[in-house]
């Protein structure tokens, strides 16, 4: 038992002690009476000071408040006439009424605390009494019977009423000629206050109790039986022949039992006599349902907690392994279960709206033939339960049911016993390290005969304080009165996070033999490092047809950084998980009241909760169209109402003009478009509610467009790879990973791959927020007229083990020239994009080339392949290119290509490698057009003197196709001609606070427009984006030398280091491959001997049995002496160039 505190804590109190002197003529000198009252604080205006043995007070105005220590006893708002102050006068009422309750209340509670007891002559309020009053009350709000508590607690006895009033009426009768005394009503009156509160020699008694006789009194001792628990833990801590809480057996059978299936969801089996399964994984997935009705009490005792379970079934053959679920909600009955109507009940992803994925498992068991038994390792509640039995292994398994083996249910269980305390938490009370407080209302569940003393503690008291009394007295009067315990939270300086903490309530301490010993059970609470700014709980009404929004505001004690979602929310409404701003566009059928919760979160250990409601009103009807709900629990017929289930059946629905419109929300899909076509000016438009937000997350591509579809629209939707990866972690796990060497695609890299995959054409995608991808965020391959255009993407390619890019018009792709493009069309239009964040931080590896560039030479922002087609254009325009790890975009030949206002600004802390700008790799493209350009970089800013220099090396001047291009950094070859450098300042206003705006002494006609400046500022702000480089540091030594050290020795041998013929100026290893590379990893020497000859020069890779490893300069500096060194790299000629990237 934690010791008890009868005492208040100590507080220095001001002005105790004496009072403030005034030189104010105008004092006025007036006297408390009850008998005279001396050491009450009292304060008028800028005077302090303390009643004398008269009582006397001096002030010059009113008000004038009287306090014991910090409890504020009343305020006098008028001088008397007779310079006298009784309680009547604070209480403001006549001096008559000597029957007020709160009159008599202030008298006995003065008279109780008096000194020494003898309040005739006069009543004394010593110093200590004032310091052990520190909790800021107004005694006006205060109950008698918490008067009465009060006075205990500072070690007094409360006097009788009765006494009280008579000694009142005796002071009014001696100094104001009050001579009533009959006036007295006994019938307000307990004439015996030892049944509400006790006499010293009662509370004397009970804390003099000794249960077990060990000399520690039971107030004191944490064992008061002696049996070696901890009173806290003792289910009976007065009694030691128990101490744990005692548990009891019974089976139940199943009440019935049936089998769905989502191939067949209308028909009902339930008459079969067996449960068939198959995964839910699969495509024909067959889920059992066995039911239970487990009773609430069992021989008139009511169950507590279901302490364990078992679950028992007869399979006819061995079967793989049964996964097992349960749910209190699952309905109909096994009579009308179908599986439209059950899989709305299964366990669905936190927004409510993904596949089922049946996440919370209650146990796994291998099957065999006979009786199995299960022990479920979730605790079951009692009620209706559905046990969901999901076959994991999507082979058909058979459970029996008949007559004789019909399933059943064992469970041990506690009963409930009446603790006598009721404990109540004050809605949405909460405890946090911001200081927020928690409230309990606590009361007894029936009268005792003597009064109850509870005491209360805290686990933990380095994040929480209980506020006041920490001794709860209970009375036969007052048992039923609510008592409030208050805990205010705070930091504690040390975790992070939130922290659980539990109020302990110690054993009861009585005469009365029912509530003496008895253990309430504790209580359990969070104190929270995350708090909810100002929420209410049914926010503004949304009205249909119209866009709302609603900020959640959170503040993180720890200041990580927070993320919002909702749960069991309507159709529609999402929450963006940076801002926390709610959106949603209730259609005409949502009229109506919904309630959902919002959860805001740092870690998931670290997270608030909040359970909100919005009425919907009634206006406009969401626009004509067709509506989707992906992974929804049904598939409809597209329409507000009844939604599809899946963005590609909807596409498969859809007609030239037809717009789609996914509701708002967060989704995990991805579709296949296959032979859906749009028509010119009539495309077919995926896109989302003006009010609402789409976020769709994906594993390889969120959209696979093939090249049969055609005049498509993709508009302001979120696609989100969560492409989450270590990077230490895929290095050692999948660089020299041979799986990965069969089946490149399943690399077990974390998060998505693409969010566009383009081979269709007239492909339009715009205004999305594309990011956290391994590979690319808009891939073109086959994909011809093709309009990139006012995305915004980041965070792509960091996990890649091959290419990634952030937009990519992909590898060598030609139709020929007998196949012309459209002159009034741009094969492929990037244009007014804001891409950031695009590097890669793991090696390039593609196995099926001999080679590796451990310099990093992929995770471009913008990257086009070349084309040998000459009758084309395109555009690279008006784009943000900003942070990238190396060269920012990417040129090579695609004839009459436009690259002109772009504005590039990589990461300037980067070394190794230094980021460039814009490069075309030396190639010459046709009829290149460059202005208006802005190019920031440590390293080359501008490289495109492959198109702007003759056979001889001069460069070419054409004020038609380069001009205005303004740089910081370097040039590339010996151009000067429309290219202007800024020594000395700066091209763009603010980098730091994203503000790519040109400064004002240069040219405004450069660099991105301030138009499509404020279309990306304002995506950045709606999305919630933090634009800043990532400060990522190559540990190209630390890395190299894993690789080089782990490289598999018995399909790569004799290394020498060499000039490398894939990355001019640095080294390379060169390795003799093995034999049984082909046999065994599937290397296709001939592919990449044929590739190199195609692409570069014959023989550049030496042949086709030697592997080129380039290394960085850091790890040659370390190791370089270790290896033999050859002048001429094994290989038919120097100096064959660079190849293609990947």
């Amino acid at each position: 038992m934690y010791r008890l505190l009868i005492f208040l804590s100590l507080l220095l109190l001001a002005g105790c002690g004496g009072g403030e002197t005034s030189n104010n003529s105008s004092l006025r000198t007036s006297y408390f009476i009850d008998a005279p009252v001396k050491g009450l604080n009292y304060e008028c205006g800028d005077i302090k000071g303390v009643t004398d043995e008269k009582g006397a007070f001096s002030c010059s105005q009113t008000p004038i408040t009287f306090k014991i220590g910090s409890l504020e006893i009343g305020k006098l708002d008028t001088f008397t006439s007779d310079n006298n102050v009784f309680p009547q006068d604070l209480i403001k009422v006549p001096r008559e009424d000597i029957n007020n309750e709160k009159v008599v209340a202030l008298a006995q509670f003065l008279q109780s605390l008096d000194d020494d007891g003898d309040v005739a002559t006069h009543i004394n309020i010593t110093d200590e009494i004032h310091s052990k009053l520190t909790q800021k009350r107004d005694f006006s709000t205060i109950s008698a019977s918490e008067s009465s508590q009060i006075i205990i607690l500072v070690g007094k006895n409360p006097i009788s009423t009765v006494d009280a009033q008579k000694h009142l009426i005796s002071n009014l009768e001696k100094y104001a000629n009050y001579v009533k005394e009959d006036n007295i009503n006994n019938e307000n009156i307990n004439t015996n206050p030892t049944d509400i509160i006790p006499s010293s020699d009662i509370l004397k008694s009970v804390s003099t109790l000794d249960n077990d006789n060990d000399e520690i009194v039971d107030i004191e001792d944490t064992d008061d039986d002696n049996d070696n628990i901890l009173d806290n833990n003792d289910v009976k801590p007065f009694d030691s022949t128990i101490s744990v809480v005692q548990t009891y057996s019974t089976q139940i059978s199943a009440r019935e039992q049936t089998f769905i299936r989502k191939d067949t969801p209308d028909i009902n089996y339930n008459n079969k006599l067996y449960l068939q399964l198959r995964s839910i994984l699969g495509n024909f997935t067959k889920l059992g349902l066995i039911y239970f009705d487990i009773p609430t009490s069992i021989n008139t005792q009511t169950i507590d907690k279901i302490t364990s379970s078992t679950l028992s079934f007869n399979s006819n053959s061995e079967e793989d392994m049964i996964s097992i679920y349960a749910s209190n909600s699952l309905t109909p009955d096994a009579s009308n279960a179908t599986w439209n109507n059950t899989a709305q009940y299964l366990p669905f992803s936190q927004d409510g709206t993904q596949a089922p994925t049946l996440e919370k498992s209650y146990g796994k068991i291998d099957t065999t033939v006979g009786e199995n038994h299960v022990t479920l390792t979730q605790q079951l509640q009692t009620g209706k339960s559905v046990f969901i039995l999901d076959e994991e292994g999507n082979t058909q398994g058979e459970l029996l049911k008949n007559s004789s083996n019909i399933p059943k249910l064992d469970i041990q269980y506690s009963v409930k016993s009446d603790s006598k305390v009721t404990v109540t938490k004050v809605a949405d009370s909460f405890s946090s390290e911001f200081g927020d407080e928690l409230h309990y209302k606590i009361s007894l569940t029936s009268a005792p005969s003597s009064n109850v003393f509870l005491p209360i503690a805290l686990t933990d008291s380095s994040s929480a304080d209980i506020i006041g009394d920490k001794l709860l007295i209970f009375t036969p009067e007052n048992w039923n009165q609510e008592q409030t315990i208050t805990v205010r939270g705070k930091s504690d300086n040390l975790i992070v996070g939130n922290r659980i903490n539990e109020l302990v309530f110690n054993p009861l301490h009585s005469l009365d033999t029912h509530f003496n010993g008895l253990n309430p059970d504790n209580v359990e609470f969070t104190n929270y490092a995350l708090r909810f700014n100002t929420i209410y709980s049914a926010l503004t009404p949304a009205t249909s047809g119209t866009a709302y929004r609603y900020t959640i505001e959170a503040s993180n004690f720890d200041n990580t950084k927070i993320e919002y979602s909702l749960k069991n929310k309507p159709i529609g409404m999402s929450i963006n998980e940076n801002t926390g701003v709610i959106t949603w566009q209730p259609d005409i059928s949502q009229v109506g009241s919904y309630t959902f919760e919002v959860i805001a979160q740092t870690t998931q250990s670290n997270s608030i909760s909040k359970k909100l409601s919005i009425e919907v009103l009634t206006g406009n009807a969401n626009p004509s169209g067709i509506y989707v709900v992906p992974n929804y629990y049904k598939n409809g017929n597209g329409t507000a109402q009844n939604p599809y289930n899946s963005i590609q059946t909807a596409l498969s629905y859809a007609q030239a003009g037809d717009t789609i419109y996914v509701r708002g929300g967060r989704y995990f899909t991805q579709t296949l478009i296959d032979g859906v076509n749009g028509a010119s000016n009539n495309p077919i438009t995926i896109t989302t509610l003006q009010g609402e937000r789409v976020k769709i997350g994906f594993k390889d591509t969120a959209f696979d467009i093939a090249n049969n579809s055609s005049h498509l629209t993709f508009d302001g939707l979120e696609l989100d790879g969560y492409a989450k990866n270590d990077h230490w972690e895929v290095l050692q796990k999948y660089w020299w990973n041979s799986d990965y060497f069969t089946d490149p695609s399943d690399n077990g890299v974390n998060g998505g791959n693409q969010g566009f995959d383009v081979d269709g054409n007239h492909i339009v995608i715009k205004n999305n927020i594309i990011h956290d991808t391994n590979q690319k965020a808009v891939n073109i391959y086959e994909g011809r007229y093709v309009t990139v255009q006012g995305n915004v993407v980041y965070n792509i390619g960091h996990a890649s083990l091959g290419g990634g890019h952030g937009i990519m018009r992909k590898w060598e792709r030609n139709f020929g020239d007998n196949d012309p493009d459209d002159t009034n069309l741009y094969r492929f239009d990037i244009y007014g994009n804001l891409v950031f964040g695009v590097e890669q931080r793991i090696y390039s590896r593609v196995f099926d080339k001999p080679y590796s560039n451990l310099t990093i030479d992929e995770g471009k922002p913008i990257s086009v392949d070349e084309t040998q087609d000459n009758f084309m254009k395109a555009r690279i325009a008006q784009n943000l290119v900003i942070y990238g790890g190396i060269d920012q975009i990417k040129l090579k030949r695609n004839p009459n290509l436009e690259v002109y206002n772009n504005s590039v600004y990589p990461d300037l802390t980067r070394i190794d490698p230094i980021p460039d700008g814009i490069t075309d790799v030396n190639q010459y493209i046709p009829n290149l057009k460059f202005y208006n350009n802005a190019v920031v970089s440590n390293g080359v800013a501008i490289d495109i003197d492959g198109s702007f220099t003759d056979n001889d090396g001069n460069e070419i001047i054409d004020t038609l196709r380069k001009y205005d291009n303004y740089i910081i950094g370097s040039v590339a070859g010996n151009m000067t001609h429309g290219i202007t450098r800024v020594s000395n300042g700066t091209i763009f206003k603010d980098p730091a606070n994203f503000d790519f705006s040109i400064v004002g002494a240069l040219p405004q006609s450069i660099g991105v427009t301030q138009e499509h400046l404020e279309h990306l500022k304002a995506l950045v702000r709606e999305y919630g984006i933090e634009v800043k480089p990532s400060g990522w540091l190559h540990e190209h030594l630390k890395n190299t030398e894993y690789i080089v050290n782990n490289i598999p020795t018995d399909r790569f041998t004799n290394p020498q280091i060499g000039d490398s013929t894939i990355d001019i100026g640095h080294k390379a290893i060169f390795y003799d491959i093995a034999p049984n590379w082909i046999a065994q990893f599937g290397y296709d020497r001939e592919k990449s001997l044929s590739e190199a000859n195609d692409n570069k020069s014959a023989g550049a890779y030496g042949g086709t049995s030697v592997y080129q490893l380039v290394v960085p300069q850091v790890w040659l500096d370390v190791h370089q002496n270790e290896y033999t060194t050859i002048a001429q790299a094994r290989r038919g000629k120097a100096g064959a160039g660079k190849l293609k990237s990947y």
